[in-house]
């Protein structure tokens, strides 16, 4: 009762805060389920065991959640922008947008909320330095010759022909899985 109550009462923190939070609760659960275990009299043989697989059990339900939740989506993320800047001609100075989402333009059923917000892409700064990175991995030493790029980013589309290259980050939700 008491692991429920902790856990019910940071339900408003972001996700890395539960995500730590977490393995107190295991702790209080394996405590737990390891008390009831010996009231029964089980032999130890299968006791221990038993304690171990229910550990690597919730072990890998944690992992596979950050992974869905976070990992993935920002994959997701990386790839659209990562392609977009692949198909831009850096031939000459290029003005970029990027279109940035907002919450339901998300990737994932589920959403939690953290200190980077639920799409690591829909601040404008944040979209900003990920073009940014996606230009550093095309061009790593530098720029070519007599090129330059402006990036410019905003939660709505431009004006047709404003704009060389146009990264839409609305995409994402294309991608969710049902």
């Amino acid at each position: 009762a008491a692991a429920v109550s902790l856990a019910a009462a940071e339900r408003n923190d972001g996700y890395r805060v539960i995500y730590a939070l977490a393995g107190l609760v295991l702790v209080l659960v394996v405590f737990a389920v390891r008390s009831l275990l010996e009231d029964w009299k089980i032999k130890s043989r299968f006791r221990y065991p038993g304690i171990a697989i229910i550990f690597l059990a919730l072990a890998f339900l944690a992992h596979r959640n950050a992974y869905l939740l976070m990992a993935e989506p920002q994959a997701l993320e990386w790839e659209i922008m990562k392609s977009g800047v692949l198909r831009a001609s850096f031939a000459k100075a290029v003005r970029i947008f990027v279109v940035t989402p907002v919450v339901g333009d998300r990737s994932t059923e589920q959403i939690y909320r953290d200190e980077f917000g639920s799409i690591s892409s829909a601040t404008e700064a944040g979209s900003q330095e990920m073009l940014k990175a996606a230009v550093r991995l095309r061009f790593p030493g530098k720029l070519p010759q007599g090129t330059t790029y402006e990036v410019a980013s905003g939660p709505a589309a431009p004006e047709a022909g404003a704009y060389d290259l146009v990264i839409d980050m609305r995409k994402l939700k294309n991608m969710r899985v049902q």
